[in-house]
């Protein structure tokens, strides 16, 4: 992104409109108004989070002898490497300021989105899908599609209702994305029996086979029965246990979402399920028995943040954040860790952020699934994070490459 203040000299207020004039080809310059929001009671106070797209006829008004901000939103994704360039003109009356832009593309390739996974626990839609791809989220938790257990003769069929799980799936054809599958699928009987077994070996090889057929493959699906298992206490954590073994009786080799805190016992007996940890994003940088334990498993190392430590004071304080710790750099601190994945709670899911809500959790502002997405500057900071981590992952696999020349 390209960030420019506008301030208004005189003394009058002024009415600026914003044009892209011209662009190389592929190059999609997007202007953003950054505006005021409230935050909630405890911080008290007025951010310049939301980034509202504009087109050439809206105006942003500069009240005498202050500044308002243009986003310029750049993507370069259809161009080649080389120099590319932007013309962008701002108008007040009959006065016409032009900013050129040259940009340089690097002949670069970033590492692949399993260098660097992105979740974000959201309420999906045709707005809200769209944006999360285009910020590069890849990581989707979805409840486990319906089935039905109907008896035939002597045999039980499970038969798969796929329609709702379609119109979800169907955006997603073409990306290279994760789904989290949550929730236990109900086959008819308890999922404690050993009958049951047997059903959900035939629900998940309906389930893998047809995620696969649209592009999907099993690597890239996990279970997530249930969440942060840890905190719950032992009961939930040998819950999971029980049912993860049942799951891996029907089908050896299916992957186990765990996420959350516990205690170093509650991981070891998890060990026996899990393929991907996510503890929190805090515990990343310990010197624990628990994480020394995690990172020493063969199990992927992911991680996700819904304490926001950063935020002050602490807790669901999130609109006039520190930018920089809890989401600019975040991705980047997590590779150096170890870990392939982050994630947020939350993007969309709460109380609209335009009004000074209790708990800021939503990363995004959005009213309603008809409502297009509003994106933030904190929504911004995770997107660059992300792609900076896939850029450090990439030139860390080059240097050790024995094949790489010293020059």
């Amino acid at each position: 992104p390209v960030s420019l203040k506008l301030f208004n000299a005189t003394v009058d207020s002024a009415t600026v409109h914003v044009h892209v004039e011209s662009a190389s080809d592929g190059l999609i310059v997007t202007p953003h108004e950054a505006r005021s929001v409230p935050t909630n009671a405890v911080q008290n106070t007025i951010v310049w989070d939301p980034l509202v797209a504009m087109t050439e006829d809206d105006g942003i008004r500069i009240p005498s002898y202050e500044t308002r901000e243009v986003w310029l939103d750049i993507d370069t994704a259809k161009v080649g490497p080389g120099t590319h360039q932007a013309t962008v003109a701002i108008r007040s009356g009959p006065s016409v300021t032009k900013v050129e832009i040259a940009l340089t593309v690097l002949p670069f390739e970033m590492a692949g989105y399993d260098a660097m996974r992105l979740c974000m626990w959201a309420r999906y839609d045709k707005y809200s899908v769209p944006d999360l791809l285009a910020h590069g989220n890849t990581v989707f938790p979805i409840g486990v599609p319906k089935a039905t257990a109907v008896e035939d003769g002597d045999e039980v069929r499970i038969d798969v209702d796929f329609s709702t799980f379609e119109s979800f799936v169907e955006p997603l054809i073409g990306h290279d994305v994760f789904l989290l599958l949550t929730g236990v699928p109900n086959l008819g009987i308890d999922w404690r029996e050993a009958a049951y077994v047997p059903r959900l070996a035939s629900y998940l090889d309906q389930v893998m086979a047809w995620l696969t057929e649209r592009g999907i493959p099993e690597e890239h699906v996990a279970l997530y029965t249930w969440d942060e298992v840890g905190g719950q206490g032992w009961d939930a954590v040998r819950r999971f246990v029980e049912f993860g073994r049942q799951a891996l009786a029907a089908r050896p080799g299916v992957k186990i979402y765990v996420n959350g805190g516990g205690d170093l016992p509650m991981f070891e007996e998890l060990q026996e399920i899990a393929a991907i940890w996510s503890p929190a994003f805090f515990m990343l940088d310990e010197d624990t028995p628990v994480m020394n334990f995690l990172r020493n498993t063969d199990a992927a190392l992911w991680t996700y943040n819904c304490g926001y430590m950063y935020a002050r004071p602490l807790g669901w304080n999130t609109k006039a954040i520190n930018l920089a710790g809890e989401h600019r750099m975040q991705a980047v601190f997590a590779a150096n860790y170890g870990a392939t994945g982050i994630g947020y709670w939350c993007y969309n899911i709460g109380e609209s952020q335009w009004d000074p809500t209790p708990m800021e959790y939503p990363i995004v502002y959005h009213t309603a699934p008809d409502e297009p997405i509003v994106i933030s500057r904190r929504w911004e900071a995770v997107r660059e994070s992300v792609e900076d981590a896939r850029v450090v992952v990439a030139l860390r696999e080059r240097l050790s490459d024995a094949t790489t020349s010293e020059a």
